[in-house]
């Protein structure tokens, strides 16, 4: 495919001739639409969510584009159906669209006050927000026809084009059924739980690895394609925060977790940004909050209460009749707030810290290995993208085909590589790939063809610590490795860790 310089797509005007023509099957579905179809875009700053609480000071309150979402998607089903008698998308940014025109009382714009979470039983002060909703244009499908063949100036590189809100658009009907289904979902992939428990998934306990599915509509040569593929989740599955923090340090108990000393550092890489939830009996669940930093021995930690300075296991002995034993884990939230890790509950949610080696090569063997493994799963998983059932789809009378497409292809020539004699007597190596090797070289203990001569090196130890058999021994690892490639290289090797001590410190402080 090739572009204009207005950004315009246009046929290809020929094909290539080299190599042996076949037909291919790809990971790309045809999307077909009616010539009637046309959807109503509510967008640009006409769709607005603002906090109506008191923000405090130099802290500015925001709606992530999540909760925008949840918040949109409550408004028209719960809080306001009559206003919204079909369901329409909304990217969490400042655009909606809809295959009906809204009821806006007569108007093309209106506002609403919409509960910031969906349990009105939550808090007692209820925390609200302001959406505001406007009407902006009509956007007819059937000009993504010009679009696709050239005939029309459309640009995709103007964002407020009509081709450009038709792809955004469909995108958002595409993704939209499977984040109304409630799974978890980042960006244009949405994850679903397993149905199986695979044994090398006990390495990355207490987490969880869920199969994902990434959708994407893109244009093509002359077709609308909606581009699928596999991914996978690590997923923090609901649990109450004392078992997880547990299974994080290898416990079996979380009693366990009691007069934790040496493990606090990893237990604050693992749970910081988990979003959690407080559980207190005969208390309104309270909205989940991202933890913020793990205290050890939270219960004697002191604060100024309403009554003068008191301590956390006071506060909660009077106040939730809960008794905090010495030396119990805790946590704290963005605003100071403490808590015992016993009263929390973590939430299903994509987990964002760094994964450990182990972790890692668990996350690698449960990804399919091949293309066709990762084709027969996106077959199997087709009814999870819900485009069958999706009133989004069926109300823009926008059909998806459940088939993979075949598209025609050319399979070049082998290519060969060159490698380096083993010694001056020896030829050049020579290897040519064939089909029959999955498209690889075996590069083992082979030499460069044209090795060159590499005059400096500089190695510099940024541990802070002086290790200088270490780093020798690095070093000297290395120069053989280069050695058997047919480079040559300086021997001779002298540690600057003093020189660079200045500069290390520099850096550590701007880490």
């Amino acid at each position: 495919m090739s572009t204009t310089s207005s950004g315009s797509v246009v046929r290809a005007s020929r094909y290539g001739n080299f190599g042996r023509p076949t037909t291919v099957t790809v990971n790309a579905f045809k999307l077909n639409w009616s010539r009637e179809s046309v959807v109503f875009h509510y967008a640009d700053v006409a769709v607005s969510i603002t906090p109506e609480w008191p923000s405090k000071p130099g802290v500015e309150a925001r709606i992530s584009k999540q909760k925008g979402i949840e918040i949109l998607q409550r408004l028209q089903t719960t809080i306001h159906p009559e206003s919204f008698t079909r369901l329409g998308a909304f990217d969490g940014k400042g655009s909606l669209f809809s295959f009906v025109k809204y009821n806006l009382n007569g108007s093309n714009s209106r506002s609403f006050t919409v509960p910031l979470d969906s349990d009105t039983g939550v808090r007692k002060n209820q925390k609200k927000v302001k959406v505001v909703i406007a009407f902006v244009k009509t956007v007819n499908i059937s000009l993504l026809k010009g679009l696709l063949t050239g005939t029309d100036g459309t640009s995709l590189f103007d964002g407020t084009s009509d081709a450009s809100s038709c792809l955004n658009m469909l995108n958002l009907f595409v993704q939209a059924q499977p984040r109304r289904s409630a799974n978890l979902y980042k960006g244009n992939s949405f994850y679903v739980p397993p149905t199986v428990w695979r044994d090398f998934e006990r390495d990355i306990k207490p987490l969880r690895l869920w199969s994902g599915f990434f959708q994407s509509v893109r244009p093509a040569i002359n077709e609308i394609i909606v581009n699928v593929d596999v991914t996978a989740g690590v997923v923090m599955p609901r649990q109450p925060l004392s078992q997880a923090a547990a299974r994080f340090l290898g416990f079996e108990n979380a009693s366990d977790l009691r007069r934790l000393r040496t493990n606090v550092r990893l237990l604050r890489g693992a749970l910081k940004g988990l979003k959690v939830c407080i559980t207190i009996k005969n208390h309104p669940k309270r909205r989940a909050r991202a933890v913020k930093d793990v205290v050890p021995d939270v219960g004697s930690v002191e604060f100024d209460g309403p009554e003068g300075i008191t301590t956390v296991a006071e506060h909660f002995e009077k106040k939730y009749k809960i008794r905090i034993e010495k030396e119990t884990l805790g946590v704290k939230f963005g605003q100071g707030e403490l808590f015992p890790i016993t009263v929390c509950e973590v939430e299903d949610q994509l987990y964002k810290p760094r994964l450990s080696p182990k972790q890692l090569t668990s996350l690698h063997r449960f990804m399919p290995s091949n293309p066709k493994e990762r084709l027969k799963q996106i077959e199997d998983g087709w009814e999870k993208l819900g485009h069958a059932e999706s009133e989004f789809l069926k109300g823009a009378q926008i059909g998806i085909d459940s088939r993979p497409m075949r598209v025609e292809a050319r399979i070049l020539d082998p290519r060969v590589i060159g490698f380096g004699p083993r010694d001056n007597e020896e030829p050049f190596e020579k290897l040519a790939l064939h089909s029959n090797n999955a498209g690889t070289w075996d590069v083992m203990h082979k030499r460069l063809f044209r090795p060159m001569m590499v005059k400096d090196m500089m190695a510099v130890n940024f541990t802070g610590v002086r290790a200088t058999n270490t780093m020798n021994d690095f070093i000297a690892e290395l120069f053989d490795t280069m050695r058997e490639r047919g480079e040559s290289a300086v021997s001779n090797f002298r540690e600057e860790s003093d020189a660079l001590a200045p500069y290390w410190t520099l850096v550590q402080e701007n880490l």
